[in-house]
Formats: structure tokens, sequence, C-alpha cells
């Protein structure tokens, strides 16, 4: 009879076991088919658009001053080469990996549209669009990132990976 009871037992834990698994967050299946960050630069009248994609290219356009150029870079306008500081370059196959893996990890695509508040001065507005094989998902606002709470952790957690690459 006990050892009857010892195989139940046995059968129950693995059947838990399996459901458990099952219940388990799953890592997201898509791939990362290219990365904008955009940025002002708080109380310096510039911002910047950056675009990574998984061929390892980056593009910068960076626009100073920008409130009269009549470029919307938070819109997603592209800037001719002769409105902005365009500067291009190659990042390595494995950087860009860290830079899907930071989105996958992170869990971008579940962050909301705007980042909950911070309270600053002359801090830096930041959004990053991700564009994926699943669809695109924007975060960010006024200083995304440097705030308190899980969103601005996950937020940073891809901001400063893009930022590591980034040329001055």
């Amino acid at each position: 009879m006990l050892k009857g009871k010892r195989v139940v037992l046995f059968i129950c834990a693995l059947l838990g076991s399996a459901v458990l698994y099952g219940c388990a967050p799953q890592s997201p299946d898509y791939d990362v088919k290219e990365v904008r960050c955009v940025y002002n630069y708080g109380d310096t009248d510039k911002a910047e658009l950056d675009i990574f994609t998984p061929d390892g290219t980056v593009k910068q356009y960076r626009i100073a001053p920008y409130s009269d150029s009549g470029i919307d870079l938070f819109g997603g306008e592209i800037p001719s080469d002769d409105k902005c500081e365009r500067n291009e370059f190659t990042i390595s196959q494995d950087e860009w990996n860290s830079i899907a893996d930071a989105v996958k990890s992170s869990d971008f695509m579940s962050l909301p549209e705007e980042l909950p508040e911070v309270e600053a001065y002359d801090g830096s507005t930041r959004y990053i669009e991700v564009v994926t094989s699943i669809g695109d998902h924007r975060s960010g606002g006024y200083c995304a990132g440097n705030g308190s709470g899980k969103e601005h952790e996950r937020f940073y957690s891809v901001k400063s990976v893009l930022n590591g690459f980034l040329t001055d």
C-alpha cells in the first residue's frame, strides 16, 4: 500500500512540474528588424535620431538648432543631409545581437508608450521604437529610463545598450 502511495505522489509531482513549466514565461519568439532611438539634448536645442539595423549599420542624424528646423524627428521624419549632421558606422553581429537580446529580455514590446512621469528640469525626452517580425512598438517620454520603477528599469536596459555604441 505504501508503495502505491509513493507512485501516486511521484506521478502528481511529475504532472505538477509539467503544468508549472507550461505556465512559466517563455522567451519572445520574434526577430528584431530595426531599432530607432530619438531624443533631444535637454536644455541644449539639439536632437538626434539613431537607427540600428541587423546588418550592423548605424545611422545618426543630429540637428542643431532643432526647435526651428522644421523637421520632426519624433514623428519619424528622416532629414536630408543638408539639414543635419549625418554619421554612419557599423557594429558587429555580436553587438547587434546584444541589442536584440536587450529588447527581448526587457520585454520591451510590452512597455507603455508613455513611461511614468519623472520630476526633473532640463531633462531629455527619449523614445525607442522597435520594428519586429510581430509588429512595431514605441516607448519613452520625458527622462525615459531615468525614473524609478520596473518600467523605467526595463527601458533603461535597452537605452544603455544603444548608448554604448553611439559616437559623440
